[in-house]
């Protein structure tokens, strides 16, 4: 499902380093396979749309949990007729 919705060039920048869609997609499989994947159910706060052109959005957030909390940036593309996902920031706070 993450292939679909992201692109090609989405890359994933958390707490300023960068994760490889590669190493991305074998961890997740890895989890899912020992069963312990399970994402943390996120809450949203804040949350902006901004409209970069007419083919690109930016959206701003900030996100919790009872155990964590974070800004959140996505920039989303419409390429062929569907929005997909070109980058997600994550930052700690």
């Amino acid at each position: 499902m993450l292939a679909v919705l992201e692109a090609d060039d989405f890359c994933v920048k958390e707490n300023n380093r960068i994760t490889k869609n590669d190493w991305r997609y074998q961890h997740i499989e890895r989890l899912v396979k020992q069963g312990k994947w399970q994402p943390e159910k996120l809450r949203e706060k804040d949350i902006q749309f901004h409209q970069v052109s007419g083919t690109e959005y930016r959206v701003t957030a900030t996100v919790y949990s009872d155990i964590v909390q974070m800004s959140i940036e996505e920039k989303w593309r419409l390429e062929t007729g569907q929005w997909r996902v070109t980058f997600l920031g994550m930052v700690a706070l």
